[in-house]
């Protein structure tokens, strides 16, 4: 029975799940907070009214950059918020039914 707790209404889990499942989530939401801030340098940085190499290409594809960075780090924070509030729906919903 080793890595196995119990909870307050008897019932075994292993805690080594629960490890791994915070582990996860908060990795994926500091890939979120990372490719944020990339996002919001590569946003200012392809704004008109700044100039790279005098091209609006460059500040196109800089901006398009940031939008795609903004839209991996959003998934990547749905995901990891969906994932647990799932899991915390499945155990409150077994201990409770």
């Amino acid at each position: 029975m080793r890595g196995l707790s119990a909870d307050s209404s008897g019932t075994l889990f292993r805690s080594l799940d629960l490890l791994v499942l915070c582990h996860i989530c908060r990795a994926l939401i500091i890939i979120c907070i990372i490719l944020s801030f990339f996002k919001s340098i590569l946003v200012l940085v392809g704004m008109k009214c700044t100039k790279i190499e005098g091209s609006e290409l460059a500040n196109a594809r800089v901006t398009f950059a940031g939008g795609m960075n903004y839209l991996i780090g959003g998934m990547c924070s749905v995901i990891a918020f969906s994932y647990y509030g799932n899991k915390i729906r499945k155990y409150v919903a077994y201990i409770y039914i």
